[in-house]
């Protein structure tokens, strides 16, 4: 995927007037050092152990969500609404989102994806723990997928920069529909 051209179209910076703007989601932006992004991770997890697992997931989530349903709201075409997302994550910050240009062509048909990304911002903030961390980009890419595609999905990390892997990588799998019960 490439990165557009015009970052303007998704953020709109005037550090003078101390005005950071997302464009995509007409809010204001928060800029987060790593190192404060270490600190809150490290805090939450030290009170609330795993639930910061969740708690940073469902963060993610939302976002992915969001995002997804703004671009939905903007175009009809599949492809252009990933790759504007692709983008999107890349121009905020969080990492250069690789995926294959098939994979998102056949996204409401795929049961499963990969999904690798670098320079992924949890990961360079928390460092190097030996085991995965990214769950905010998990529920970021299970929220945005969703939304898109309006079937429910679940992801893992199996390689993480935070492993000392080179990049972070993500399987989505299609989550198995559950039969109902009479």
């Amino acid at each position: 995927m490439q990165v557009p051209r015009k970052a303007e179209q998704h953020v709109r910076l005037n550090p003078e007037q101390g005005e950071y703007y997302d464009v995509l989601l007409e809010s204001p932006v928060l800029l987060l050092s790593g190192v404060s992004f270490n600190a809150w991770y490290q805090r939450l997890t030290h009170i609330l152990s795993t639930g910061a697992i969740t708690l940073f997931y469902e963060m993610g989530y939302e976002l992915g969500k969001d995002i997804a349903m703004e671009l939905r709201a903007r175009s009809k075409n599949p492809a252009d609404m990933f790759s504007t997302g692709i983008n999107h994550y890349f121009i905020i910050g969080m990492g250069r989102i690789e995926i294959s240009i098939a994979q998102l062509l056949r996204m409401a048909t795929l049961k499963q994806m990969a999904v690798k990304i670098k320079d992924n911002f949890p990961a360079i903030a928390l460092g190097r723990t030996g085991r995965a961390e990214c769950h905010i980009t998990r529920g970021y890419l299970v929220g945005g997928v969703e939304a898109l595609t309006g079937k429910q999905w679940v992801c893992e990390e199996p390689m993480c920069l935070c492993k000392n892997d080179l990049y972070c990588e993500f399987k989505l799998k299609r989550a198995p529909v559950k039969k109902r019960q009479v």
